[in-house]
This record gives structure tokens, C-alpha cells and sequence, in this order.
């Protein structure tokens, strides 16, 4: 007998279990709320210690007390909450007086014993409770209830809101609790409700418990955590969970046809990595073996190596992608928590005061103070002081539009006699400093930093303007402002502009100009402003505040510093001042600083006024760690609190759509007297006899068409469109689907005729469409009819056949009738608010969505989650992209998260609009566009495995004659053992290139191959069957080597420049000579190439120069002695950098003007001679090739360009310098 380790009863059904650990296990953990710290983020092998935790104390039941008496259980749950609430007179308690079971004092007690407690004491102390911080309360009270065993009677329940009234003011206690009386029949209040829902969930889970077992269990233990031997994923498992999402079938159909590819293996590892998050299991070895082995038995062309490989001697952490995809989602899960956190801490700073001034006192006298300042603010600037008192005191209502660039015009126009008036930056101060969210006071820090600023940019410059600046800062004459304008300007050489578009870099001097404008006259600056205006409409840069100095240049200052943003003008007597204001007014509005010099700006935001900056420059932290000491100490905590991954339990489940299934089946039989199951099979013959032979009746006609269109906006469009000439396209589209609206609202026969009445409306009612575009009937070749009208037809079917499969999936009873109701004119619900709740509530990310849908608007990334998850539904159900359905879709999201807007979801195209927009309809968009090269990809993919394996097919199932059998076997059986004669060598060495392919061009399977045939290649002819091979391989050009007599002369020519270094300018000369070999000539090119083909970086600190590389691509030495140690000195870099060795050039001689003669291919302990510089590199290229060995990285782009220009071989990696020496070369090449 075997009990289940989720309730420890025998659950046995003729010797065999009926359920799993996991099916158990997945309702239990679910009822009973159990929640886990997840903190496996280290590297090292960490194991998931599941604590057990008891019902909550909401739903703290003593089962045993359960079992004792049953009477006890109908003393505290009773089947409805009102029975047992009794009079307010006390008669519930024996009719004597009342006791005193709770007082504000205990209340006190008991919150200041939790830190959720002493939250909510110091939030009452501030004003009303938000809903959350009562729904606390009332649970921290319910729990203290349940724990004392008090009696659920109306008087305890009177006593707990009198006591939450009684410590927190402006709380009412009605809200708490309602007594009924005569026109209540219930009582009401959120500490009834919540008492009623724990009952409702404590008798769902002793029903549960009586399902499971038969009989109530005598003691609830904890599940034991399930041992390592148990099966987390067999290969059963795999499949059916790979059945339940359109990406794992379409994996499963892939298993048959190869090793899958990359893109395939990431989408298995994500599925299986999210059911392993989902149901909490440990991160252990066994568990990932496991994975992999299921993977391994159902796709037979894995392996297991690919998925996971555990830690061993030198390897201190498992690799493979199971467990790089784990350690890589618990990072992403910890900073999106952590960022989560951040965004609700935002939020809650915004909505919060508005929360509290709402829920303010009801008394009059409170609400004329609330509304005063703004109604007074909206019409009134003067007088100036009462301005400011109103400004102060509405600045919690006004707070949610701040420091949001969306809401910057409205605010700016709604309040614009004031900003515009002289002192109107005092009100931008009075915000800012009310935000909170810098250093109001910043701008004292430019007296500690000037002095250092100062010393740190005076140095040489190359431009006149920045040589007189640094001259002017080391003058004995300079002021403070003159000073502040200098520095501003001159940090445009320590922060560098960056790219504004992918055309355009601005430079240093435009960055100086356009941080500071100059102008001594009005005239002079607004020139300059419609120019600065002019320049960021170019180049799509949004219009930011700006600095206006008065004066010539920062010599001639006049001492005034304005600051000009549209119409608004700031005028100060201090530069310090100016830049002051202009920061605080683009940090109030939330204004984009200019992108030219955008990172000076950053410079000031970050470190002058300590605000918060999205991009972090690392010449921007340098110029900080300059300039931090320079400041006054602070007292400033900057350490980060702990942050926990709490996942909550979700149960795999398919997603399953809100369907009125009584209408599906209500109208099934009226469907099927319209919708056949082969739309071919219905079309008659063109003389009418699909109407039993009888006149054809007028179904259709132009002056229908056209009252049809008349009735609707888009019809409306279309006949304005027709009017001037043929239709477009969509126009095109959009007309059919309205006939085939009205086709289905009107329920008429879908026959031959009424297809060809369609089309001839169309073309009388516009007399530049063609009849045929939309309706050909078939004929004698034509097996089917074609056209618009038909091939939408036929979709449409596909579509409803696809949507009876859906309904059949979720209600298990397939509709009597093949197919589904015609689709109506008006779009059906393809979403509600309920169907989206449902959608989320399957999924684990969906639940963390909902529950932040009282929090305030969503962040960027739990938007982007959302959209990902109607969208999948979307595509896997196949409905239609149209303007309704996305409108729905955007309805449904509003409804359920309160706080977002619409329009950021889908905006219908209109005038101006050539398409949609909005997050919904962008993801489709990209989403099938990414499917389609996706599918691309895969038919590429399966094309290659062919051509990898169908010959080895043809040739492992020879003809079943001994002789044929033989000839098959006799090739590979004889290069095994022998290697002369050496004719005979080739021919079975040509003759089994079938079957040696599949190991061919991979360098994991080069080893291998040199060690079964070492005998072969190590000989010094073994060089032809490398040639032999790559000529079969048929993969590049195999008579490449005769490039090189035609663009040798352009080469040198092009490569007989000036050099700085000692040995290149050697090589220039001895090229120009007149005497060079053809051979030392190539040796010099390729020497040189390196300098116009420059090397990468290796490593991320070692970038090799341009002579280790000269060094590399060839090596020199006279003696074997002399090849041997500096073939050993190049494989001892090649390990200490990590790079793997590949075959390597050797020319006997000192250097490239004293060859001998002899140019060798060596690598490992193959050595192969020739008597041409260019045909050992002709072997070089194709060993490398054919062995699939990587070129040394450090010459790799030399290597590169021969490879892909001389030999034609495919390259994966492009590179501007390859791509422009090519097409110096191109010409000398004879045209083929």
C-alpha cells in the first residue's frame, strides 16, 4: 500500500493509483496558500527546501477538533454567517451583560507586535487608510479572532469597529461593520465579508479532504518533500505538455525530421523550464538529468550533453541549457521584482496624497478648502503671495501630471498666466521641491567643484574656440559666469556627443553651440531659437528648455541669463541661477534635455541635483569619482533592501476562452443549412442549375452595393477612393469583407451565381475594377473557382473549422453541426473583461498582473507581458485582426486594469494615420512577420539535414545482392587497415565520400576523423584526398588559387603606402624592388594585409596589434629546431588566451626576403611540403574547410577575406574593411 504525499491516504483503485504526487499536490498546495522563498540565484548547485506551512490563520481549523465533535464545528462554521450573528441586545451570549471583548488598547497591542502592524499605526497617523492598509487590518483582527476562539456574534464584531475607530480617527465604522435591521437582511461591513470568506474556503477544503480520502483524516501532516528518485519529467510527461501549447506541437512534429534547431531547442528549454518554475521544483542535478533524458527519448536526434552536463573535477558549476536558462531566470526575476517595486513605490508617491485629499472630511467647510485653490488658481495670478499659498496647498491634486513630458502641454496651457509671469520659476522650485526627488539646493555645489572642473579641462585643445576658452579660465580676469559658461561649453569634450540618428554624430563644436545660445539683441536670439527649432525638426529631436547668455560669446557677457522654453522667459542676473531653473523646470514637466549635448546635461542632473538618470556613461562616472571628494561629506545610505522572489502556485492548464456555449448550440442547426464542409462541392454550373434549374433570382445589385457602403464609414471610404480611379489593395479588402458580412447576416446560398452577382455589382457600381479580380469560376483546366470573393470564403471556413476544435477542446462535447454560426456584420465578443480575467488567472504571470491591478498604472514590462499573452491567444485561435476585434481587446484590458488608458493598447488609423497603432497591434504585426522568417528558417534547416543525410540513406541501404553489399562494405574496410598502393587509396577514397560526409566541416567530429584515418593523411600526399574532398563537398571554388595571378599587381599596388614600423615599411620596399620572387611577394601581402584588414579583440583585455598578427599569419624558420619552438611558443599564446589552434603556415627562411623554397601546412603532428608559397595556402584553406577548424583569430580577418573572395567559401562574419578591399579587387578578376 501507498499513501499520497500530499495527504497521506491510501488512494488505491483495484491495487493501482489513481492519481500522481503532482495531481494531489498541485490542489493542495493551492488550498492551502502555501508560499515559498525562492533565493536560488547563485551559480552553485542549490537545492529548494519546501517549508510546510499550515492554513493561514483565516483558515486556522483544528481538524482534530473536527474529528472529536462534530458539534464544535457547528459552533464556529456555520453554513451561513448570518444564522449565527445574533441581536445587538446581547442575547447571543445567554442575554446577560455583554463582556468586553476588545478595546482600541487591544487593538494597539496587537498591531504594534508585526511590522504590518506598526505600518498601519503610523499610516493612520496621516490620515485615512487606503483600501489595502484596511483589508490588513482586518485580517490581522480576523486571524486574533480565530486564534482566541471568540464567539461569532454581532457584539464582538460592534466592539472590533468600535476599536478601529476608536485608534484611528477618521476611519467610520460603518465601514467596518453594519448591523441589519428592519430593510437589511444582512449584516455587512468588511469584517463580516471577510469572515464569510474564510468560512466559504474552510468548508472547500473539508470537502476536499472528504473527496480525496472517504472519510475526514485524522491528522493533516505536511507532504514529505518528494526524493530525488521520483519522476519530475518522464518522457509521458513531456509529451502531454508539449500537446498542450501550439509551440510544443509544433516541436513535436519537428522530432522525426532531425536534430532541432537552435531557435527549436531555446522554445523546449523554456517550456520545461517554466513548468519546473511553476510547480517549485528542486535545482538539482538528478532533476535536470532527468529533463535531459526525457528530451533524449522524445527527440531521438538530441543529446543529452546539449541540455545538461553536470559539474565535474576542473568544472565547479553544471552547464547545458537547462540550468544557463534557470540561473538567467531567477536574475531576470530578481531585478524585475526589484524594479517592480521601484515603479509601485512611484506610483504609490503619486496616487496616495490625491487618495487621501479625496477621501477627505464630508463637511463642507473641508471641501470649499479642497476645492479653492484650484478653482482660484485657474482664473487668478495676482496677488502673487496668495498664488503661492494656493500653489503649495494643491499641489497634491496637481502632482499626478507632473514629471510626465505627456501631460506637459496641458498643464503648461492650463496655467499659463502664471508660468509666464517673471516669477513664475518660483513655482516650478516650489514643486520641485515638493516632488522629492533631488537636491533642491544643488546648485551650491558649484563652489566646492569649479576650482578642480577648472584645473580638470584646462589642457591643450585642437579648435580655436575651445583654445580660448581654456585661456580665458586660466586669465586673472575672469567672473564666475564667465567661468560657468566656459566649463558648460568645454565639457562637451569629456562627454562626447553620441549619435542623435544612425546618419548623424554632432560634433563637439555643434554640442558647444547648442548648449549655450548667444545673442545680444531680441532679434539675435530669436534667429538663433527658429534656427535651433528648425535643426531638431530635421533630425526628429523633441524641443527641449534652452540657455540664452546675452552677449557676443562668453567673453562679453551682459549679465543677464534667461532661460527660453515656447513662450516662456526666465531672466536671472546669475548663470548658477539659470541653469538651476532650466533644470528643475525639465525635471518638473519631465522634459527630454537636448540630445546633442545630452550627456553634460546628465553630468549636472546626476550629480549637481542627485536625480535619478535612466543611462549611465562611463566617461560621465569618471568625471564623478573626479569630482566626489571635492564635496562636503554626507550622510547618504546607499545599500539596496532585500528583495525576494515569491512565485505563486500555477496550475498548467490550456487557456481557455469565455464562450457562450448555449448560443453555439442554440444556432448549430441553423448553421448547418449555410455552411457546407467542402466550399467547392456547392458551387454549381454557371447556367443556373444550382437553383434546381429554375430563372436565377436578383441577389445582388450595384444600387445595393451602394446603400451597403453608404451605411457604414469605411464604405463611405471606399466609395470616395473609387471615384478617383482603381482601388488599392486594402481598399480592396476591406469591400470584400463587407459583402461577406451581409453575405453571412443575410443567410444566402453560397452558389456559383451569387458569388458572380457579387462581382458584377462591384464592377457596375466601380468602373475601374476588373469582374474577374474578384470571381472566376472554374472550367475546363480550372479545378476550383478563384477570385477575392471565393478565397475569403474559403478562409473564413478554415477559420470556423478551427474555432469548433477550440470549442470542442474545452466542453468536451463536440456541436452537433460541422460548422460554427455565420459571422455577423457586427464583430462578435472575441474578448470581455470576464474571458481576460479567466485568461490571466492560468497563468502564473497572468495571476501577478491581476494582483497589481490596484496599484496603479502597469509598468513598461508588465504591459509588454500582458499584450504577449492576448496576443498568443490571438494567434492560436486564428481570429481576425480588424479594428474591432483590437478595440475589444483594448476595452476589456481598461475594464480590468482600471488605471491604463486605451489608446495605449490600439489607436485606429484616421486621417492622418496610414495604419494602426498601439502596443496590441504592433505585436501582431511583429509577431507574424517573426513567424514567417521563423518558418523560413526551419524549411532551410530540414533542407540541409537532407542533403546531410540522404545520401548516407542511399547509401546504408545498398542493393541486397552480396555483390552490391560487398562493393559497399570493401571501400571503407580497406582505408581502415591499409594505405598503399596509393592509387587504390583514392579511388575508395572517392567512392566512400557518401558515407564520410555527415562527419565532414564539423569541427567536433575533425578529431575523430584524423585519428581513424591517421595513417592516410599523415602520408605526404595525404593533402589530394583533402582535395578530393572539398571538391565533392562542392562548397566553394576548388581552382581558387588562380585568383591570385590576377589581382596580385592591384594588391601590391594598393598595399605600397607609407608605414610607421620598421618591418612593414621592409616589405613596402621590397615589393616596390626589382627583384622579388613570386613567392616572397605573397608572403609580403600577407604580412601587410594586416594592416588594412586590422585585427579584433581576442579577449576582452587583450586586443592583438597589428605585428603580433604579421607574426601569426606566417612563420619563419630555417631549422626544425627553429619551427619546432615557435610552433610550441604559438600553441602556449593560443592556450593562454584561450584560443583554439588551427592548421598554421610555415616558410622556411629568416624572414620573407631569404625563403629557401619550402612552404609547409603543419598542425598537430601533420606536416605537408610544397614548392609554392601559393599552393600551400591553397591546402591551408581547404584543410580548415573540411575539417571544419576555425582560422586563428588573431589574423582572422585576413584569413576571411581569402576564404569568401579567392576560394568563395559562405562566411558568417561581415566586415566593412573585407567588403571595400573586395570591391578594389572585383575588377581584375576575367568576367566568367
Amino acid at each position: 500500500m501507498s499513501l499520497c504525499r500530499a495527504c497521506g491516504q491510501d488512494h488505491t483503485l483495484n491495487g493501482a493509483p489513481f492519481g500522481s504526487f503532482q495531481d494531489h499536490a498541485r490542489i493542495y498546495f493551492d488550498l492551502t496558500a502555501i508560499q515559498e522563498d525562492d533565493e536560488e540565484l547563485a551559480f552553485e548547485e542549490v537545492n529548494i527546501d519546501e517549508e510546510w506551512a499550515d492554513l493561514k490563520p483565516d483558515l486556522d481549523v483544528e481538524i482534530n477538533d473536527c474529528q472529536q465533535s462534530s458539534s464544535v464545528v457547528s459552533r464556529t462554521i456555520e453554513p451561513n454567517i448570518s444564522t449565527a450573528f445574533e441581536c445587538s441586545d446581547g442575547s447571543g451570549t445567554g442575554g446577560g451583560s455583554v463582556p468586553q471583548y476588545f478595546s482600541a488598547s487591544n487593538l494597539a497591542e496587537l498591531l504594534q507586535s508585526s511590522s504590518v502592524g506598526r505600518q498601519i499605526l503610523k499610516r493612520g497617523s496621516l490620515g485615512p487608510l487606503s483600501k489595502e492598509s484596511r483589508n490588513e487590518l482586518v485580517g490581522i483582527i480576523i486571524d486574533r479572532h480565530y486564534e482566541m476562539r471568540l464567539p461569532t456574534i454581532e457584539e464582538v464584531l460592534r466592539q472590533y469597529a468600535q476599536a478601529i475607530t476608536g485608534l484611528f480617527r477618521e476611519e467610520i465604522e460603518e465601514t467596518y461593520f453594519l448591523a441589519r435591521s428592519g430593510t437589511r437582511r444582512n449584516h455587512s461591513g468588511t469584517l463580516y465579508k471577510h469572515i464569510l470568506n474564510t468560512r466559504r474556503k474552510k468548508a472547500n477544503y473539508l470537502q476536499f479532504i472528504e473527496t480525496i480520502s472517504g472519510n475526514p483524516p485524522k491528522t493533516v501532516e505536511p507532504p514529505p518533500k518528494p526524493s530525488l528518485e521520483s519522476h519530475f519529467l518522464s518522457a509521458k510527461a513531456l509529451n502531454n505538455l508539449l500537446q498542450s501549447t501550439t509551440v510544443g506541437r509544433s516541436l513535436l512534429s519537428r522530432a522525426s525530421a532531425g536534430p532541432l534547431s537552435k531557435e527549436s531547442r531555446n522554445e523546449l528549454v523554456n517550456i520545461i523550464v517554466s513548468r519546473h518554475f511553476e510547480l517549485k521544483f528542486p535545482t538539482k542535478q538528478e532533476v535536470l538529468e532527468q529533463y535531459a533524458e526525457a528530451i533524449k527519448e522524445v527527440f531521438t536526434d538530441e543529446t543529452k550533453e546539449t541540455y545538461f552536463t553536470a559539474r565535474y573535477g576542473t568544472r565547479r558549476n553544471h552547464c547545458g541549457k537547462f540550468y544557463y536558462r534557470i540561473v538567467k531566470t531567477r536574475h531576470k526575476a530578481y531585478k524585475r521584482k526589484f524594479y517592480e517595486e521601484q515603479h509601485l513605490a512611484k506610483v504609490t508617491r503619486r496616487v496616495e496624497p490625491v487618495q487621501n485629499v479625496a477621501v477627505s472630511s464630508a463637511s463642507v467647510k473641508a471641501r470649499v478648502e479642497y476645492d479653492l485653490p484650484l478653482s482660484w488658481l485657474e482664473r487668478n495670478a495676482e496677488p502673487w503671495d496668495t498664488a503661492e499659498e494656493f500653489w503649495r496647498r494643491s499641489f497634491v491634486t496637481r502632482k499626478l501630471k507632473l514629471g510626465n513630458a505627456k501631460t506637459a502641454p496641458e498643464v503648461l496651457k492650463k496655467y499659463r498666466h502664471l508660468y509666464s509671469k517673471a516669477l513664475g520659476y518660483q513655482l516650478i522650485e516650489m514643486d520641485f521641491r515638493q516632488l522629492a526627488i533631488g537636491d533642491s539646493e544643488g546648485l551650491r555645489k558649484w563652489n566646492f567643484i569649479l576650482p578642480t572642473l577648472v584645473t580638470h579641462l584646462s589642457r591643450p585643445y585642437q579648435d580655436d574656440m575651445s583654445k580660448a576658452i581654456a585661456e580665458h579660465l586660466n586669465s586673472c580676469s575672469p567672473t564666475q559666469d564667465s567661468v560657468i559658461c566656459g566649463v558648460l561649453m568645454l565639457l562637451n569634450h569629456e562627454l562626447q556627443p553620441t549619435k542623435v540618428m544612425r546618419n548623424f554624430k554632432p560634433s563637439v563644436r555643434t554640442a558647444q553651440q547648442d548648449v549655450i545660445l548667444f545673442g545680444v539683441t531680441d532679434e539675435q536670439v530669436n534667429a538663433k531659437l527658429i534656427e535651433r527649432e528648425a535643426m531638431y525638426a530635421l533630425y526628429d529631436i523633441p524641443i527641449g528648455p534652452v540657455l540664452v547668455f546675452r552677449g557676443n560669446d562668453f567673453r562679453t557677457l551682459t549679465g543677464s541669463y534667461e532661460v527660453h522654453y515656447e513662450d516662456v522667459v526666465y531672466r536671472f542676473d546669475s548663470a548658477v541661477r539659470a541653469i538651476d531653473v532650466l533644470v528643475k523646470f525639465s525635471t518638473v514637466f519631465g522634459l527630454e534635455y537636448s540630445k546633442i549635448c545630452r550627456r553634460v546635461w546628465l553630468f549636472i542632473c546626476s550629480f549637481i541635483y542627485d536625480l535619478p538618470v535612466a543611462e549611465q556613461y562611463e566617461s560621465t562616472n569618471k568625471l564623478i569619482r573626479l569630482l566626489a571628494p571635492c564635496l562636503p561629506e554626507y550622510d547618504q545610505e546607499l545599500g539596496f533592501e532585500e528583495v525576494n522572489i515569491d512565485e505563486k502556485w500555477a496550475d498548467l492548464k490550456p487557456a481557455v476562452l469565455d464562450l457562450e456555449t448555449n448560443e453555439c448550440q442554440q444556432s448549430s442547426s441553423a448553421v448547418s443549412l449555410t455552411i457546407e464542409k467542402s466550399i467547392s462541392a456547392v458551387f454549381e454550373c454557371s447556367d443556373g442549375s444550382g437553383t434546381s434549374g429554375g430563372p436565377v433570382p436578383q441577389y445582388f445589385s450595384a444600387s445595393s452595393l451602394a446603400e451597403l457602403l453608404q451605411s457604414s464609414s469605411a464604405g463611405r471610404q471606399i466609395l470616395e477612393r473609387g471615384s478617383l480611379g482603381s482601388l488599392p489593395k486594402e481598399s480592396r479588402n476591406e469591400l470584400v469583407g463587407i459583402l461577406i458580412d451581409r453575405h453571412y447576416e443575410m443567410r444566402l446560398p453560397t452558389i456559383e451565381e451569387v458569388l458572380r452577382q457579387y462581382a458584377q455589382a462591384i464592377t457596375g457600381l466601380f468602373r475601374h475594377e476588373i469582374e474577374e479580380t474578384y470571381f472566376l469560376a472554374r472550367s475546363g483546366t480550372r479545378r476550383n473557382h478563384s477570385g477575392k470573393l471565393y478565397n475569403r470564403i474559403s478562409n473564413t471556413r478554415k477559420n470556423k473549422a478551427n474555432y469548433l476544435q477550440f470549442n470542442e477542446t474545452i466542453f468536451g462535447n463536440p456541436p452537433e453541426t460541422v460548422e460554427p454560426p455565420p459571422k455577423p456584420s457586427v464583430a462578435p465578443q472575441f474578448l470581455s473583461a470576464k474571458a481576460l480575467n479567466n485568461l490571466l488567472q492560468t497563468t502564473m504571470v497572468g495571476q501577478k498582473l491581476l494582483s497589481k491591478a490596484s496599484a496603479g498604472p502597469l509598468s513598461k514590462d508588465s504591459r509588454n507581458e500582458l499584450v504577449t499573452i492576448i496576443v498568443d491567444r490571438h494567434l492560436e485561435l486564428k481570429f481576425p485582426t480588424k479594428e474591432e476585434v483590437m478595440e475589444q481587446y483594448a476595452e476589456a484590458i481598461t475594464e480590468v486594469f482600471t488605471d491604463e488608458s486605451k489608446d495605449t493598447y490600439f489607436i485606429a488609423r484616421d486621417g492622418s494615420r496610414r495604419s494602426h497603432g498601439g502596443k496590441l497591434y504592433n505585436r501582431i504585426v511583429y509577431t507574424r512577420q517573426k513567424a514567417h522568417k521563423r518558418k523560413l528558417y526551419e524549411e532551410q534547416h530540414l533542407e540541409t539535414l537532407k542533403r546531410r543525410i540522404e545520401p548516407v540513406k542511399r547509401a546504408v541501404v545498398p542493393s541486397d545482392s552480396v555483390k552490391a553489399r560487398v562493393e559497399y562494405d570493401l571501400p571503407l574496410s580497406w582505408l581502415d587497415l591499409n594505405a598503399e598502393p596509393w592509387d587504390t587509396a583514392e579511388e575508395f577514397w572517392r567512392r566512400s565520400f557518401a558515407t564520410r560526409k555527415l562527419d565532414l566541416t564539423n569541427a567536433k567530429t575533425a578529431p575523430e576523423v584524423l585519428k581513424k584515418y591517421w595513417h592516410l593523411y599523415s602520408k605526404a600526399l595525404g593533402y589530394q584526398l583533402i582535395e578530393m574532398d572539398f571538391r565533392q563537398l562542392a562548397i566553394g571554388d576548388s581552382e581558387g588559387l588562380r585568383k591570385w595571378s590576377f589581382i596580385l599587381p592591384t594588391l601590391v599596388a594598393h598595399l605600397s603606402r607609407p608605414y610607421q614600423d620598421d618591418l612593414s615599411k621592409a616589405i613596402a620596399e621590397h615589393l616596390n624592388s626589382s627583384s622579388p620572387t613570386q613567392d616572397s611577394v605573397i608572403c609580403g601581402v600577407l604580412m601587410l594585409l594586416n594592416h588594412e584588414l586590422q585585427p579584433t579583440k581576442v579577449m576582452r583585455n587583450f586586443k592583438p596589434s597589428v605585428r603580433t598578427a604579421q607574426q601569426d599569419v606566417i612563420l619563419f624558420g630555417i631549422t626544425d629546431e627553429q619551427v619546432k619552438a615557435k610552433l610550441i611558443e604559438r600553441e602556449a599564446m593560443y592556450a593562454l588566451y584561450d584560443i583554439p589552434i588551427g592548421p598554421v603556415l610555415v616558410f622556411r627562411g629568416n624572414d620573407f626576403r631569404t625563403l629557401t623554397g619550402s612552404y609547409e601546412v603543419h598542425y598537430e603532428g601533420i606536416v605537408y611540403r610544397f614548392d609554392s608559397a601559393v599552393r600551400a595556402i591553397d591546402v591551408l584553406v581547404k584543410f580548415s574547410t573540411v575539417f571544419g577548424l576555425e582560422y586563428s583569430k588573431i589574423c582572422r580577418r585576413v584569413w576571411l577575406f581569402i576564404c569568401s573572395f579567392i576560394y568563395d567559401l559562405p562566411v558568417a562574419e561581415q566586415y566593412e574593411s573585407i567588403i571595400k578591399l573586395k570591391r578594389l579587387l572585383a575588377p581584375c578578376l576575367p568576367v566568367c
